[in-house]
């Protein structure tokens, strides 16, 4: 089992890919989960650190040198999860990273996603971007349609908007990890369901994982994933052999 590290173990070779220009976070108390699996298997090992300082880049480094061959994941999960949704939707962190993995692997083999899910691929220039952001609004605006009175439908486009809003804003912030350390080709998948919308964006390059910190105020950037962290319900970094994916989640207006 790969311990989990904290801020007093010792930094990686400088050399090494991952971003360790953040130190490590206190996440308060949204559980973070470190996990390992067996590619299409079940899990090996799991961390969870709740309410305590975790540092990601190097639990990463370690997880990479003693067991290669599995895949990985970082999870920021919904701390109020099992009383807000729970059971009843069933869709725990464990679903996520299986469907985070499945979109993984679909889109390095190029198969039309399923009926549920919405796939955009385009390149990271600056037009591009915008169409993605236009094609992110007109997917999640398809499924906000069917309430059964005007009042209701106030109501509910309200809230339609402010996750729309948020979705577009997610998509924005993960799509910016691809643009910065495997620019050229942008694919974006969303599942929305009647009670969360799903985001994936999967790159090939396993090697930047991208951290949660806090810049000093002096750094112009670097801020994306509080932005994420702020907005979503659960989110997370899974990385694969040869590929990795950021995802998100966030409430869907019902």
């Amino acid at each position: 089992m790969t311990s989990m590290p904290t801020a007093s173990d010792g930094a990686p070779d400088a050399a090494d890919p991952v971003d360790r220009t953040s130190p490590a976070v206190d996440r308060g108390t949204r559980p973070v989960r470190l996990v390992m699996w067996d590619s299409g298997g079940g899990i090996h090992d799991e961390v969870v650190a709740t309410g305590d300082t975790v540092d990601v880049g190097t639990w990463i480094l370690r997880s990479r040198s003693d067991h290669p061959g599995r895949m990985r994941a970082v999870v920021y999960d919904d701390a109020h999860d099992l009383s807000h949704h729970g059971a009843a939707t069933g869709a725990t962190w464990r679903d996520r990273l299986r469907s985070v993995e499945e979109c993984m692997h679909a889109v390095s083999r190029h198969p039309q996603p399923a009926a549920a899910v919405h796939r955009w691929s385009g390149d990271t220039t600056t037009s591009s971007l915008a169409l993605l952001r236009r094609w992110v609004t007109d997917v999640l605006w398809r499924h906000a349609s069917g309430v059964a009175t005007v009042e209701a439908g106030r109501v509910r486009s309200a809230a339609v908007t402010t996750a729309v809003s948020d979705t577009v804003l997610l998509v924005d912030e993960l799509a910016s990890n691809v643009v910065e350390h495997a620019a050229g080709r942008l694919t974006v998948e969303l599942t929305v369901t009647p009670e969360r919308v799903l985001i994936v964006v999967p790159d090939p390059d396993p090697g930047h994982p991208p951290t949660l910190g806090h810049p000093p105020a002096e750094q112009p950037s670097g801020r994306g994933l509080l932005v994420v962290d702020a907005l979503s319900l659960r989110w997370g970094i899974v990385i694969g052999r040869t590929s990795k994916a950021v995802w998100a989640e966030v409430d869907w207006p019902s």
